[in-house]
């Protein structure tokens, strides 16, 4: 059989490495977006490195593993190459991710979030408790650089520039929704960008202050910069996030409602012209929605609950939504009867749509039902 497009594996991060017999599989990596010419960004982590440590005290050493940063984003250009995108803030690795990347006539620009400063009273700790007495000083450094209860980095949402030989020739702080007083700097603060578009505007989430000084996570937009709210915070108190955003300025993403003593996502879309913010009715009242996508056409796309039980855990299924003729459909309802024999009901179940390209292909994840299987199959 000859395969015409067999799948390659892209190493990114990974070496190799005598004690593994090859490649350490030790890293994790991940695409995030990819521009309209085929350059794709995401972002990775270093492979482990194998040191041998022995304690103060001790005769013996210890076998420890080591490794340089935990998140780096990345460019990878359409022959293969890799471009490290480096956080602003680098002291111990520094951490910075790629969610979006945006062709533009001098080259690209791409979005995301990295690490911009420290957080004094975190750093006092590592500087108190990574005294390389009793493991090694990397080991000790990785556990507040991964820490979430005493997080080393203020991170925010990050736009960087690149030419057309992807060369970095910017990289630009988009800011953060609240300027945090004297007394809160012991905290990490974070915004993030997930979509851009052409017009050097991107959407995301940022800590953000409400009804008086509560802070919640947001959705907000970045523009000139400017990080921007818009949401009716006495409706949506548990926040949200912005996901996408076309070349008409129009942006999707969801908020959190609370309906009938239950917290429920809701999709909206936003057009930043009028300063309109609109929440489409979905499958029904307390049904949770996402929107994950909208493309140039004003198409969204996403899933929703479909049950209407009182299970934590309901069905969900796939919509499309256009906004100019505000009409709601749930993906499912497009497909096909039965299958090509005509008598067969079709398989595939659509339960959650990813993407959506201006031609009107939607990309996503279906499910099927077969014949089950005992364990000998």
């Amino acid at each position: 059989v000859e395969y015409i497009n067999p799948t390659t594996e892209r190493v990114l991060f990974d070496v190799e490495d005598v004690d593994y017999d090859g490649l350490t599989r030790s890293v994790e990596n991940i695409y995030t977006g990819i521009s309209e010419d085929g350059v794709k960004v995401g972002w990775g982590s270093a492979p482990y490195t194998k040191i041998e440590f022995t304690p103060d005290g001790d005769t013996e050493s210890e076998t420890h593993y080591i490794r340089d940063f935990t998140r780096r984003a990345f460019v990878m250009t359409p022959t293969g190459e890799r471009v490290n995108l480096m956080p602003i803030e680098q002291t111990y690795g520094g951490l910075s991710i790629a969610t979006d990347i945006q062709k533009v006539s001098d080259g690209y620009v791409v979005i995301g979030e990295s690490s911009v400063s420290m957080v004094a009273e975190a750093l006092e700790r590592l500087e108190d408790r990574c005294d390389g007495e009793n493991q090694p000083l990397e080991v000790c450094y990785e556990g507040y650089v991964t820490s979430t209860s005493s997080a080393l980095y203020n991170r925010h949402a990050t736009k960087w520039v690149l030419d057309n030989e992807f060369n970095v020739i910017d990289i630009i702080d988009l800011g953060l929704g609240i300027i945090p007083d004297e007394d809160e700097l012991k905290t990490a603060w974070i915004s993030t960008a997930l979509g851009t578009n052409e017009n050097d505007i991107a959407v995301g989430y940022s800590v953000v202050r409400y009804d008086g000084d509560k802070r919640r996570y947001y959705p907000v937009y970045f523009q000139n910069g400017e990080v921007v709210e818009f949401i009716d915070e006495d409706k949506y108190e548990q926040g949200g996030r912005a996901v996408s955003i076309n070349q008409h300025n129009v942006f999707t993403g969801y908020a959190i409602e609370r309906i009938e003593g239950t917290d429920r996502s809701k999709f909206f879309y936003h057009d930043i012209a009028t300063g309109e913010t609109r929440f489409p009715d979905d499958f029904f009242k307390s049904s949770s929605s996402v929107a994950n996508d909208i493309n140039n056409n004003g198409l969204i796309v996403g899933q929703g609950e479909v049950e209407t039980t009182s299970s934590a855990r309901r069905r969900q299924e796939g919509f499309i939504y256009n906004i100019n003729t505000e009409t709601f459909t749930n993906l499912n309802d497009l497909l096909p009867c039965y299958e090509s024999d005509g008598e067969t009901p079709y398989a595939y179940v659509v339960s959650e749509a990813i993407g959506i390209l201006n031609d009107g292909t939607v990309y996503g994840t279906a499910t099927k039902t077969v014949d089950k299987r005992d364990a000998q199959g």
